[in-house]
């Protein structure tokens, strides 16, 4: 992990200085130019969108394989128009296992169905180089945070005067490190609404740190309970997010 987290330093680190170098040479080439974009600086970047989450590595929540879930990040510029730090989250799940008749019956009685959910939600810090442009705005993160697995399983009452409910069977947190990059497409320019409206993709690597979760088809009934399969992998997982971001 230690080794992981040096090469992401010094990738992060590497694309920075270049980037400083092409804005100096840019600026020494043409100053007018510089001057015009420096006109419109934007000081923060607001951004919604559709998550994509694949398990990488041991990570094997089962399910689809494929997690689902919607992601939101707000940056603010520590250098306009260059370098923004900010907060990330996405929240995801990987599917549910819905309880057939006979254990719901077993356990819990009759008149309500039961579905077990297994979720993701992630929190990160990010730096994000995006150097000025007038059309595509190419841009490059350093991404630090933590993973939160949990598994909860819902309660849904045939009787309306009974209250629905849920409980988490187990949840653990883990820590995670990575890289990103994307582009930022305009889609209405900065003329007709201040800082711009933008499609944003991107696409993300994270190193996790090891975590217990369960996974779809660990749920079992015997000896009068319910019992889960534990798992204990590493969580690391390469996500793709499609939506808008606006800049001001």
């Amino acid at each position: 992990m230690k080794k992981r987290i040096q090469i992401v330093i010094i990738i992060f680190t590497m694309f920075t200085i270049s980037s400083h170098a092409q804005k100096h040479r840019a600026e020494e080439k043409n100053q007018v130019e510089i001057s015009h974009v420096d006109a419109n600086e934007s000081y923060m970047i607001i951004g919604l969108g559709l998550d994509f989450i694949a398990p990488r590595a041991k990570y094997e929540p089962g399910g689809n394989n494929l997690a689902i879930g919607i992601g939101a990040n707000i940056m603010g510029a520590v250098v306009p128009d260059n370098l923004y730090v900010g907060v990330d989250f996405k929240y995801s799940t990987f599917g549910s296992d819905d309880w057939n008749d006979a254990l719901i019956y077993q356990y819990y009685g009759s008149g309500l169905d039961v579905s077990t959910w297994y979720n993701f939600l992630s929190a990160n810090l990010i730096i994000r180089m995006q150097p000025p442009s007038s059309s595509f705005q190419p841009y490059i993160e350093f991404i630090a945070g933590f993973n939160y697995l949990f598994t909860d399983t819902s309660l849904d009452f045939d009787d309306d005067e009974i209250e629905d409910d849920s409980n988490v069977e187990l949840d653990d947190f883990a820590s995670n490190i990575g890289l990103g990059g994307g582009v930022m497409i305009p889609l209405i320019s900065p003329e007709d609404l201040a800082g711009g409206l933008y499609l944003d993709v991107n696409a993300r690597y994270l190193f996790g740190g090891k975590a217990e979760y369960l996974k779809s088809g660990s749920l079992d009934y015997y000896d009068g309970e319910v019992k889960f399969d534990k798992y204990n992998s590493r969580t690391d997982n390469f996500s793709f997010r499609i939506g808008i971001g606006v800049r001001f």
